[in-house]
């Protein structure tokens, strides 16, 4: 059913530019420019069949033609300190986006920066510290190697024996669509016993599963010294801040900035919340990150910027780059003219929560 969904999004797509109702209408709806989002760049050959969290990954070859498309279509690649000038500028300027990407994952060194130094095109990697620092595991990750690794799994939640048999592809798809919610209503140390429970089912060990999977602190330096790549925050141990109190929220952000800074000798301007969906990052948090002194902070709220945005500049909006949309540029391109946002958010242009 997914898979079906999928399709017919792409050919409403196909069908809003090709039929030219969605270029006729850009100029109204696409606003002043979009940031993107990215987590993994992944050739397609290292997935497994089993591979649930391959909605993170676009291909090189995917992000390397993208990049072109905006280049072709006269679209800016900035910043995001550039973005906040053009917010601030009340001339028309010709379309931007900026590109973030969230976490820190090794294949942003391995194989996104190679392709940003190649099109001389700039890229904020928002750091989880804890990932960095190998001192938290991704839930995410873990789940799909114990799950990937045993033909039945065993474990307690809430007390309870939860028991999944794994025995083929569909079964685990099916046990990791039931087990991933149960992290997302959980404080960190809950996060980090589920986390555990699920690794000793597998008889992995979860920090060593993930090591493999994220940036060295000197493979951040080495892309921050080139001058395209600009490091900014995204917490310490990736929480949904909604559910964590006041102090821990504060202390995400805090402890998390100064890591960076002590590595890199600059203290991070930008902020990302973990999921940043209404439920999970609002009001008291974007008045932390104010606090904080981040000059801005992005949701995952699916809208283009507006000149409005300028007084909202802790609750940015960001489009996702999806695999859905990897078989052609257009797909992007469409929703970045504006119509397909306008759709999403009930008729709403400016998206703040």
């Amino acid at each position: 059913m997914a898979g079906l969904k999928s399709e017919l999004f792409r050919l409403g797509l196909s069908a809003l530019w090709y039929s030219g109702v969605a270029r006729m209408a850009e100029p109204l709806t696409r606003g002043v420019g979009t940031i993107l989002m990215l987590h993994r760049v992944l050739p397609e050959r290292v997935h497994r069949p089993f591979a649930p969290n391959r909605d993170l990954s676009v291909t090189p070859e995917y992000l390397d033609a993208l990049i072109a498309r905006f280049r072709r279509d006269r679209i800016d690649i900035l910043t995001l300190d550039q973005a906040l000038q053009r917010l601030a500028s009340p001339s028309p300027e010709r379309p931007f986006v900026c590109f973030t990407a969230d976490d820190g994952y090794r294949d942003n060194y391995e194989h996104a920066f190679p392709i940003f130094r190649k099109h001389g095109a700039p890229l904020t990697i928002y750091v989880t510290t804890g990932f960095v620092d190998a001192k938290m595991p991704m839930w995410w990750h873990v789940l799909e190697i114990a799950l990937a690794k045993r033909d039945r799994l065993t474990f307690q939640l809430d007390g309870k024996d939860v028991v999944h048999d794994t025995a083929d592809t569909d079964a685990k798809i099916r046990a990791f669509d039931a087990i991933a919610p149960a992290f997302f209503g959980r404080v960190i140390p809950d996060v980090r016993r589920l986390v555990d429970a699920i690794a000793d089912a597998a008889s992995i060990d979860p920090l060593e599963a993930c090591a493999g999977e994220v940036c060295t602190w000197a493979m951040l330096a080495e892309m921050k010294r080139s001058g395209l790549v600009e490091l900014g925050c995204h917490t310490v141990n990736h929480p949904v801040l909604a559910i964590e109190c006041d102090e821990d929220v504060r202390a995400e952000l805090a402890t998390a900035r100064d890591r960076i800074a002590a590595e890199t000798g600059q203290a991070p301007r930008h902020f990302a919340y973990p999921y940043g969906k209404p439920e999970q990052a609002g009001a008291r948090e974007f008045a932390f990150a104010r606090e904080a002194g981040f000059a801005t902070a992005v949701t995952t709220r699916k809208a283009s910027l507006f000149a409005a945005h300028r007084d909202h500049l802790v609750a940015l909006p960001r489009v996702e780059v999806s695999p859905n949309f990897s078989g052609s540029t257009d797909y992007l391109r469409t929703i970045l003219a504006g119509l397909p946002l306008l759709f999403w958010n009930g008729g709403r242009r400016f998206v703040v929560n």
